[in-house]
Parts: structure tokens; sequence; C-alpha cells
């Protein structure tokens, strides 16, 4: 880091040199210049900014500058002239000027790319403070020039505040976050490309965590860095909560009432993004739910396998030697205040039958075997996202239910935009698995609907032969 700051400030004198001599007038852009990288660019570009000894805004100096497209330049031009007694740097996204900068490896797609610039002011001292600003570019006439610059969204160059644990914790969350958005605006969707894997925000593991929820979608899915189908356009912090090392981090979206969790662990000194928690929900009150149900829903049995439940007549269900799966009919959803919709089974439950030899409780056997398909995971260098940290079963994931009466035993997985709800029940032969997900309302507008049929089908379930 120290290196690249060296190198700019070399260059940063250059540029000043070359400002004063020429009568400070704007250096334009070299056809080498414009052929090199789209980092290059944009460090260019910034060393000659910053080092101007003049205001940019007021001259209109940037105006001449090879390295922006006609279209941001006019975009800059009527940010400038909607000031009137004052304003901020939209260049800078600040008041006043760094005085150091960082600038990011490029991320490319086609002829799009994105650039991280970190903004450093008071370097070194108990007041630093920095700020990320993303700099996105497109290739024209086969040169790289800046199209935009996104502000961050939270904290302000003008607020200097103190250097602190919470500040440095959620700065990397607001670094990730400033990146991560401007980049799926802008430049590509970083599912699809896997740029997420280029991040020095986040952990290994959780890198390979996401990469198993991505594998795991089929036709669509949704975002597990946002926990969202659709990209904000902003975004804000709550002050962190530190844990040793360990932290947690609220993050608001500009979706009304959205918001989830990030946590951090401490690696090597370094703040690093270990997971993301989408939402919580409390147990499903069965009885409740069921008396919800219009009183003319038209159902089926199922009866086999040794336990019979009801579920709704337009279901179909697929029978094989070890599992079941209730499919809801295929529907289409798109909510009438948005762009966004989706094709898939109206609910779904997949059911598995387990032998339990050792005739074990719902609790007990459930237990076992989540410790069990971690240790698998793990050997086979895997993403888990059961209820396992550390080798340890997590008990705020874990419930004592009821199932058609009978005792029940529950564990929440992490499904993304859902929580992957697994429900265990025992007739001290066998165990049966039920799962299926629940949504929040704000990402898949019929999930109350989902949690009926669920209810109806876990409240009559019932071991034909009778529990032991």
């Amino acid at each position: 880091m120290e290196e690249k700051q060296s190198t700019l400030l070399v260059l940063s004198i250059a540029v000043c040199l070359t400002v004063v001599l020429g009568r400070c007038s704007p250096i334009p852009a070299s056809s080498e210049a414009m052929s090199i990288t789209p980092e290059k660019v944009v460090g260019s570009f910034y060393n000659w900014y910053v080092s101007y000894p003049d205001n940019l805004l007021v001259d209109g100096a940037y105006r001449s500058s090879e390295y922006l497209t006609k279209e941001f330049t006019q975009k800059v031009d009527g940010i400038v002239a909607a000031f009137d007694k004052g304003g901020y740097d939209p260049f800078l996204c600040a008041q006043d000027k760094p005085g150091n900068f960082i600038v990011d490896k490029a991320f490319v797609s086609g002829e799009k790319a994105s650039v991280i610039v970190h903004e450093i002011w008071n370097h070194g001292t108990q007041y630093e403070l920095n700020h990320n600003v993303t700099v996105t570019l497109r290739m024209v006439d086969g040169q790289w020039k800046i199209a935009d610059i996104l502000c961050p969204r939270v904290g302000s160059a003008a607020q200097m505040p103190k250097r602190s644990e919470p500040m440095i914790s959620s700065r990397v969350v607001a670094s990730f976050y400033d990146w991560y958005i401007g980049y799926a605006q802008n430049v590509g969707n970083p599912m699809v490309d896997k740029s997420y894997r280029s991040s020095e925000y986040l952990t290994e593991e959780f890198a390979q965590k996401v990469d198993g929820i991505i594998a795991y979608f089929d036709k669509g899915g949704y975002d597990p860095f946002l926990c969202a189908q659709d990209i904000p356009e902003s975004f804000t912090l709550e002050e962190a909560i530190i844990f040793g090392d360990e932290a947690s981090v609220f993050v608001h979206t500009s979706f009304e009432g959205h918001k989830f969790t990030v946590d951090l662990q401490r690696v090597e000194g370094e703040w690093k993004i270990a997971d993301i928690v989408c939402t919580t929900s409390p147990p499903v009150t069965l009885s409740a739910r069921t008396r919800a149900l219009p009183p003319a829903l038209d159902l089926q049995t199922f009866s086999g396998q040794g336990f019979a439940f009801c579920y709704p007549a337009n279901a179909r269900i697929e029978v094989y030697e070890d599992h079941l799966r209730i499919l809801g009919p295929e529907i289409g959803v798109r909510p009438a205040d948005a762009d966004w919709g989706w094709m898939g089974w109206a609910y779904e439950m997949d059911i598995g039958i387990f032998d339990n030899p050792d005739d074990l409780s719902a609790a007990a056997w459930a237990r076992q075997y989540i410790l069990f398909q971690w240790r698998e995971a793990q050997a086979a260098g895997e993403p888990f996202t059961g209820p396992v940290v550390n080798g340890q079963i997590n008990e705020d994931a874990m419930a004592e239910v009821s199932v058609g009466g009978l005792p029940a035993f529950q564990a929440d997985w992490f499904g993304g935009d859902s929580i992957r709800r697994a429900i265990y029940v025992t007739d001290g032969k066998r165990t049966i698995s039920l799962i299926f997900n629940l949504y929040p309302v704000e990402n898949n507008p019929i999930a109350k609907v989902q949690e009926d049929v669920y209810a109806l089908m876990l409240s009559t379930f019932h071991f034909s032969e009778g529990p032991r």
C-alpha cells in the first residue's frame, strides 16, 4: 500500500510541475495514455485532478480532459450548474481534496470496467478517514474513458471522525457495497462473472459458500450479497457491534423496510466479511396458520412409506425410494410496483426418510445428522449452509416444535434471501425430515400463502403405524 502511495506521490509532483510550467493549463491525455488499462486511466486522471492548483469546477478545466466521456462531462456540468451557494466535488465525492488515494485493480466485463478509488484524509494519524469512490469506465473508439463516478453512501470527508473499531469494521462493509452496487449497476452481474471472487473484503470460506448457493440455482435465484432480487439505489449502515475478533453490521437498503446483517471476522489483523444473514423468522404457528386457510380448500391425502398428510389438490407428488417432493403448480409472479418477476413452483416441500436404529429423539437425531453433514462438507472442501459454527451447533437456529401433535425438532439453514427450514420428527424407527423455504414478503409476494400451505401439511402429518 505504501509503495502505491509513493508512486502516486511521485506522479503527483511530476504532474504539478507540468501544470506550473504550462501556466496551469489542463493536461490532456496522450494517445499512449488512452491505450492503457482502466486503473491507469483512473490513476492518471486523479493524479492530475488533485494536483491542479485552482478549482476545476469553477474554471471548467475538467471539460478538456480526454479521460472523460462526453456524456459524463455533461452530467458534471449539470451537477455544478445546480449548486447554489455551495456543493460537493462530483469527482471526489467530497468537499476537500484527499491527501492520498489508492487505485484498486479494475474489474473488466467486455467494454465496461469498474475501479475503486480509496481516498484518504489525515493518513497515519488518529483522525485518519477514507471513503471509496467507484469509477466506471467504458471503451470509446478503443480507448478507456471514465463514464461515471459513484459516491459512497455512508460517511463524509467533512465529518473527520476519530479512528475507532466500529468505523474500521463498518468501513469494510461500506467499501464492499460501494463497489458491489456500482459494479452491478454499471458493469455487469457479479453473480454471473463471479467478480466477487476477486474481492479482498470476503473470507475464502464465505466466497465458497456463495459459490455453493449460486451453483444451487437452476433458472433463477436471488443475490446472496443483497438478500434481494433487485439492486438497491443506496444503502446505510448502523454502527458495528464488536465481539473481540467478530463484528456485526446492520445494512439498510433503499428498499422499504429491507435490511440484513453482515458478520465479520478479523483475519490476520484485517476485518473481512464472513457471512451475510438475510432474514430471521419465528417458527410458524401451525394451528393459527391452519385456521386461517380457506374452508373450501380442496385437499388430497398422501398415505405411504409409513406416514400420511394432507396437501392441496393442485399439487403433485414425486415419490422416490428415500424421499418425496411436493410441488405446487408452476406460476409466474410479477409485483405491480416492481420491474422484476420470477417463475417457479407456487410452493415446494422435500420430505426425506431416514433410519433411526438407535431410537433417538428427533432433537438428538437431527443434531447428530447435521454435524455429520457438516463434517462431510468439510472433508470434501464444499460449502456448508447449515446451522453449524466452528464445528458447534448454532443453538439460535434450533427450536423444539410440534408436528401433528408429535414432538419435533426444527433447524434453520441459510437459504440466501430465505430461511431453509428443516423439521425432523421420528417414530423411533425412522426419522422424517420436512424441508421448505420461508421468504420475507418483500422478496416473495406469495410468502404468506406458502406458509399457510406448509402449515397445513405439517399440522396433518402423522405416522400411519403410530408412533413408538
